[in-house]
């Protein structure tokens, strides 16, 4: 038999984790003040791409729909069960 080599690699850190090294440089807010922290957040927001009017409207009525339809599911479900647990325990 072949024999397999075996690889040696350290685990790599979770995004975020304790004790590893982040690619992201954390912004140091005690240096920079609040007032450097509101300007980096205004700055953020501008380059944020905004949805237009019609498309916020288009998927307000898609989490509405979906939202409906979940309650009919879960009320359906609701009477099957209640339907079945009847019939168990012998209620008419």
């Amino acid at each position: 038999m072949k024999a397999m080599s075996k690889k040696t690699s350290s685990p790599s850190p979770a995004p975020g984790g304790q004790g590893g090294r982040s690619d992201v440089p954390l912004p140091d807010i005690k240096k920079r003040g609040i007032r450097g922290f509101l300007r980096d957040v205004r700055r953020e927001l501008k380059l944020v791409i905004w949805p237009s009017r019609q498309e916020t409207i288009r998927l307000s009525f898609v989490v509405l729909a979906v939202c409906f339809g979940v309650v009919v599911i879960l009320y359906g479900l609701g009477f099957i069960f209640g339907f079945i647990i009847d019939l168990l325990i012998g209620r008419s």
